[in-house]
């Protein structure tokens, strides 16, 4: 078993020497936290007499911070505070479940605006929402859309103030959206999905192939290095058993 240990180890150490050799390893950036969002908020366009935009606490929530959301939200959606329905219960679901998992009470908020989620431009304007709700860490924010609508904004967002990653499944469209930073009054999100920028052609010439066949060497003999350094620390550690 602890020559297995030595091996593994000395294989390690050389894998880490030939990553490092080809420059820095690469990381993946970690990817918009899956955890349960702090507000999930949920706005059905398409509807006659103005978009229904519902916001949901995970329970009830405290007077002073509710008033605060509220004048913030109003003021993004052109609405008057006072125009904002509130509403604790809890899911209705059975009274069996209810009692077995104790169902929390929770807080919603509802508006009726104009051109929440307009129909005719394909851009669902989220950041009106975002910059309302902008003191919370994490917020799931869904598009109930006419089965008409078409899309066509953005799909992934990202700068020092916010992350924002859309989802879609028919018509109903989710925006997962983490604030890193909330010390800003307004964001100026992409109306369409900018498509990244196209590397340009290496230019071609009769002297290329020797640069190829230099890196294709250092490549090699960069691999017999790592694997020279790799059994030698194998011996070593063997020998001291």
């Amino acid at each position: 078993m602890k020559g297995n240990g030595c091996l593994v180890l000395a294989l390690l150490i050389a894998v880490l020497l030939s990553s490092c050799a080809y420059g820095q390893v690469a990381i993946p950036l970690p990817p918009i936290a899956q955890s349960a969002p702090d507000l999930q908020v949920i706005v059905m366009g398409g509807l006659a007499g103005g978009d229904q935009v519902n916001v949901t606490y995970p329970d009830v929530a405290q007077p002073a911070a509710l008033s605060a959301d509220i004048k913030a939200l109003a003021g993004q959606l052109g609405v008057s505070p006072d125009q904002a329905t509130v509403t604790n219960s809890a899911l209705p679901l059975t009274e069996a479940w209810n009692t077995k998992y104790r169902v929390p009470v929770m807080t919603s908020v509802t508006f009726v605006a104009q051109n929440a989620a307009p129909v005719d431009n394909g851009y669902l304007p989220v950041e009106k929402l975002i910059v309302g709700l902008r003191n919370y860490r994490r917020l799931a924010i869904t598009y109930i859309m006419p089965p008409n609508f078409q899309y066509r904004g953005f799909d992934r967002y990202s700068d020092r103030n916010v992350s924002i990653l859309e989802s879609r499944s028919g018509s109903t469209y989710t925006f997962s959206v983490e604030i890193n930073n909330p010390n800003f009054n307004s964001l100026t999100l992409p109306t369409v999905q900018v498509p990244p920028a196209q590397l340009a052609a290496p230019v071609r010439s009769s002297g290329n192939w020797i640069v190829y066949l230099l890196r294709g060497l250092g490549v090699v003999l960069i691999c017999c290095f790592a694997a020279m350094v790799g059994w030698g620390v194998y011996n070593v550690l063997l020998k001291l058993r």
